[in-house]
């Protein structure tokens, strides 16, 4: 388990974006490689994940990547309001997407962002963003929605 393991594997590779995220198997099969040798794991720090080499072995192999490439990530920013954000978009070359909400409609806002990275993942476009992302802690282009 990630909690054991001696070793954690990351590699940040500047690969150029392929269809349906090809990129990422072919850094993933290095990465994989270097866990496997040194029975480590695999960490995903843009999706803020770790897989054993078995799951990313499983992953790299399936017919398409899962939605485990991705994550939403909530957090307080304030008493009443939550921010909501996607994280790893970046590999498959689309950016982030951001979501402020009243904490109270936190389901609606979850729909509304997932909603939004359906589209974004099929299409490549969300509608019409608000601008750039106030969160910190991106890398890369980060778009910020507004609740409807």
């Amino acid at each position: 388990s990630a909690e054991t393991a001696p070793l954690a594997i990351s590699v940040r590779s500047q690969s150029k974006t392929l269809p349906y995220g090809e990129q990422i198997r072919l850094v993933g099969a290095a990465v994989l490689h270097i866990a496997e040798t040194y029975n480590g794991v695999v960490v995903d720090l843009m999706a803020r994940r770790a897989w054993t080499t078995t799951a990313w072995r499983a992953e790299l192999s399936a017919a398409e990547l899962s939605s485990k490439q991705t994550r939403l990530v909530i957090a307080r920013k304030g008493r009443n309001t939550v921010r909501l954000r996607s994280r790893g978009n970046l590999k498959f070359g689309l950016p982030d997407l951001e979501l402020d909400a009243p904490a109270e409609r936190l389901r609606g806002a979850q729909d509304r962002l997932a909603a939004a990275q359906r589209r974004l993942m099929s299409t490549g476009k969300v509608g019409t963003p608000t601008g750039a992302c106030q969160g910190k802690g991106y890398d890369g282009l980060c778009l910020r929605l507004t609740e409807e």
